[in-house]
């Protein structure tokens, strides 16, 4: 549409550019009144004020955090009843709007952290928050490491943190936050440690040091299991699965025979899969690394482990290199 001669489209264009313009110059401005307050130590309400002004337009003004945290230290040694209830809640509400600009600001997180350290606000009520926040946005790792500082600070069990991991994967394969803090709670659960492996290099890179009892294995295999056969190309359950095989080639499953065991079940599951999916990637990379753990006397493996390489290289070319150096590592690893 042309408006006395001019694209409607154009006159929108330069209407954002002048809003940019002075949003860009009132930053500018804001941040200069900020530093001045700062350098002259002015803790009063009206330079908070600006401050909560800049670190809304930008949340991710770390100098300007400091300062608030200099001034609240400051003024919370006086303050007493609702002036202190004030204080401390102007500094949760800019946070919020912190995040809400920008879930994942790392100056917003820490400051939201700082406040719950001095105990100006309830880790319950954070808790609650957090889990609203990863309804939100499941995959938000800022919010799993707060939520891990919350659960540290209350006593939380690692069983019920457990729970909440399976909860968050069970309503989308796809977490791969969720997985991650699952192999961190199973580690700290279990805590077999070989103490041989604490001073000596490890075998292969992805063997562990904490092995897993069998029984908590089978049940980390049946649970990834599900998420491959619900959307086998996502990758968030074949990393899992990667650092789960890792620790089944633990010495001690090595030498209870479990990881023989465990190996011919995740071939005969990777068949099954191929027969569904016969070009995944994922599926072929776990067989090829599979087969390859059986050893050079089995030849038939050996051969069939190369020729997935090779297939792998054409079926996604961008990584060829990757798989063919691979390929090269595994056949050195079954020569030992």
């Amino acid at each position: 549409m042309v408006l006395h001669g001019i694209k409607k489209d154009s006159l929108k264009d330069e209407e954002a550019q002048k809003a940019l313009q002075k949003k860009a110059k009132l930053y500018k401005e804001l941040l200069a009144t900020v530093l001045g307050y700062k350098k002259e130590r002015d803790y009063g309400d009206g330079p908070l004020k600006h401050c909560a002004a800049l670190l809304e337009i930008n949340p991710d003004v770390s100098t300007a955090w400091n300062y608030r945290r200099e001034s609240l230290q400051t003024r919370l040694e006086d303050a007493k009843g609702e002036e202190r209830i004030v204080l401390v809640m102007n500094e949760f509400t800019l946070t919020e709007k912190a995040l809400h600009k920008n879930p994942k600001s790392y100056c917003a997180w820490h400051h939201r952290k700082w406040l719950v350290h001095r105990g100006l606000s309830s880790p319950d009520t954070e808790l609650y928050l957090c889990n609203k926040m990863l309804d939100l946005d499941e995959r938000n790792f800022h919010c799993w490491e707060y939520r891990r500082f919350l659960a540290a600070r209350m006593g939380v069990s690692d069983e019920d943190e457990l729970q909440f991991t399976t909860m968050k994967i069970e309503q989308n394969f796809s977490n791969y936050s969720a997985w991650h803090q699952r192999t961190l709670l199973l580690k700290r659960m279990e805590e077999t440690v070989d103490t041989t492996a604490k001073n000596n290099p490890l075998p292969q890179t992805g063997v562990h040091n904490v092995a897993l009892s069998t029984g908590k294995l089978d049940q980390e295999y049946d649970l990834v299991h599900q998420a491959f056969f619900t959307e086998p190309e996502d990758q968030s359950g074949w990393f899992y699965y990667l650092w789960l095989f890792g620790n089944t080639l633990h010495k001690s499953h090595l030498d209870n025979g479990y990881t023989i065991k465990r190996v011919e079940e995740e071939v005969e599951m990777c068949r099954e899969m191929l027969q569904l999916e016969p070009s995944s990637k994922w599926v072929l990379l776990a067989l090829a690394r599979l087969l390859a753990t059986r050893g050079v006397a089995d030849s038939t493996s050996q051969s069939e482990m190369q020729e997935i390489y090779e297939n792998l290289a054409q079926i996604d070319p961008m990584r060829r290199c990757y798989y063919f150096e691979v390929k090269d590592k595994h056949i050195a690893f079954s020569s030992i």
